[in-house]
This record gives structure tokens, sequence and C-alpha cells, in this order.
């Protein structure tokens, strides 16, 4: 999957066309290799504690997220994104995550407390 450059996901769920631009740019103007992962056509579960078996959407997205080196979070809805840290909780572990939205949308200091409670929740 990996030819020897880092590997950035840009996760989206709405604004394809900011996502895509995103890319674009990694790739050409910094080397990077990018899969670009849309979370809504993901079609994640709500989350399940204790639930025994892995869904299969969770099971196609994991390698792609596992691959990954860090992250640009791309206009994304709260509850696409919490069901991808819970589903997934290892795969973020660790790696940088940047968060790209329309302020006039989003409020950032309610993205950061909404991003550190998953984090505090998932890597407790």
């Amino acid at each position: 999957m990996n030819d020897g450059h880092p590997r950035l996901a840009v996760v989206t769920g709405s604004d394809h066309s900011a996502a895509m631009l995103i890319a674009e740019r990694a790739c050409a103007h910094h080397g990077l290799e990018v899969d670009v992962i849309d979370l809504e056509a993901a079609c994640l579960p709500d989350p399940a504690p204790g639930r025994a078996l892995v869904p299969p959407a969770v099971h196609d997205l994991m390698p792609w997220l596992a691959a990954a080196e860090g992250f640009v979070v791309v206009a994304v809805r709260t509850r696409s994104l919490r069901k991808a840290v819970f589903w997934c909780a290892e795969a973020w572990r660790g790696k940088p995550v940047a968060l790209v939205s329309d302020p006039a949308l989003l409020i950032p200091s309610a993205v950061d407390r909404m991003l550190l409670r998953l984090l505090r929740q998932e890597f407790s």
C-alpha cells in the first residue's frame, strides 16, 4: 500500500470538493500518498459497547485508517466521526489529526471539546 511516501487519510463526509482539493495538493506539493475516505458512504453502525461481532463495514474501513500516518478531517458530521473513532479507535491512536471545516457551520471550540471527549473515552 505504501511505496515509501508518508500516507495521509483525508476523511470527509459531506464536502467532497474540499477533500479532493486537499488530497490533490498533498500529492502534488508534498509527495504524500493520499486516501480520501467518505465516512457517510462507509455506513458505520451506531456504537454498541459490548458487541461481540465487528460489523462488515468496520472491517472494510479499518485497513484504510490503519494505513494512514495522519488524518485531515474535512467537514464531517459529529455522528459519523464518533462512529469512526468508536469502531476504529486503534487506527487513530497516536496519529496527528487536522480539522478543516466551514467556520459558519461549526464552532471550533465545540469541535475541540467533542474530539477531546471522544479521544478520552476511547483511549483512556
